[in-house]
Formats: structure tokens, C-alpha cells, sequence
């Protein structure tokens, strides 16, 4: 599942860039429109100051609580924003067919569960992790997808669970 930055300018523009490739030391973006690829390496940095490299092009990064500069000018992003998005449905397997409950958040992935933050007559909001699982030496949070009161928890640590099996059922307000 690709994940998709928006960069909101102060001109009103926005752009959509795609997460292709990620290693310790570089990021490569990919803006949806154009095609064109950004290769973001981080070359240097001390304190509150960093130089990236973006497609051999190099840019000096200095950051504050309050403000960002970049080549010592205020950036026109007025907004960032990402998501993760699911390009294709998961088809059933060899005539299993998988039911999808409204009320339950269920496992994107297929992982090892970490922890569990919620139990039964714990209020949740919408985006409010209620478990952490790790698939691939990555700590993945399950969200919740709804507003309410978990009413059962069908994982426990230490358990593995697969692509769509239940993590916890919640009862709506």
C-alpha cells in the first residue's frame, strides 16, 4: 500500500507525491502527476541544521519549534498531509470467503501483535491506535477506524494474526 504526500503551496497548488522507496539514508518520491522521481538523501546534519541532497542538488535545512527555512527562505507549503492508500481490493482466497464486519477493525497486514492499547469499555476516536503489530521489523499502529466503546478484543501480545482477521470490536456512539 503506497503511502501519498500532499503538499498544499501558499499558492493554492497542491502535489501528490508517492512514497516509492525508503533505506535508512534516502527517501525516492515520485510526483503522481509528472512522473518525475525526487531522490531525498540527508548528507549532514548538527543541531537544528541539515543539508538534503534532492536529485544531486543540495539544500540547507534549518529548523526551529516555531519555523522552517530552506536556502535561508520561508518554504510555500501552507499544508502536509499523507495517507496511505490501498490500490487494489483483496480478492478471496481459493474460495474463502472473507466477511467484513462494520463495527471490528481488522489487521492490514499479516504481523506479530506487540501490544495491545485498549480493553473492553475503553472509549476510542476515530485514528486512536489500538494495537501495535510488527511485520518485517516495522511497528505497525492499528487505528481505529470509528468513535466508540470497544466491546471485545480478539488479540493478545505475542500472537501473529493475518491480513483481515479481527484486532477489536467497537460499539459505536
Amino acid at each position: 500500500m503506497p503511502k501519498i504526500y500532499r503538499v498544499k503551496t501558499m499558492l493554492g497548488s497542491t502535489i501528490e507525491l508517492e512514497l516509492v522507496e525508503k533505506t535508512k539514508t534516502t527517501i525516492v518520491f515520485k510526483n503522481r502527476k509528472s512522473g518525475q522521481l525526487y531522490k531525498v538523501t540527508l548528507e549532514k546534519a548538527n543541531d537544528n541544521r541539515y543539508v538534503l541532497n534532492i536529485n544531486g542538488e543540495k539544500h540547507y535545512i534549518h529548523s526551529t519549534e516555531k519555523y522552517i527555512s530552506i536556502d535561508f527562505t520561508q518554504p510555500l507549503v501552507s499544508e502536509l498531509e499523507y495517507e496511505t492508500i490501498e490500490e487494489e481490493k483483496a480478492k478471496p482466497r481459493s474460495g474463502v470467503v472473507q466477511q467484513v464486519e462494520q463495527n471490528v477493525v481488522v489487521s492490514p497486514i499479516t504481523g506479530r501483535v506487540v501490544e495491545v492499547k485498549v480493553k473492553p469499555g475503553v472509549r476510542v476516536n476515530t485514528g486512536d491506535t489500538v494495537a501495535l503489530l510488527e511485520s518485517m521489523k516495522m511497528i505497525i499502529e492499528i487505528k481505529s477506524h470509528l468513535s466508540g466503546v470497544v466491546e471485545e478484543v480478539y488479540v493478545m501480545p505475542g500472537k501473529s494474526v493475518n491480513k483481515g482477521e479481527k484486532i477489536v470490536r467497537i460499539h459505536p456512539l
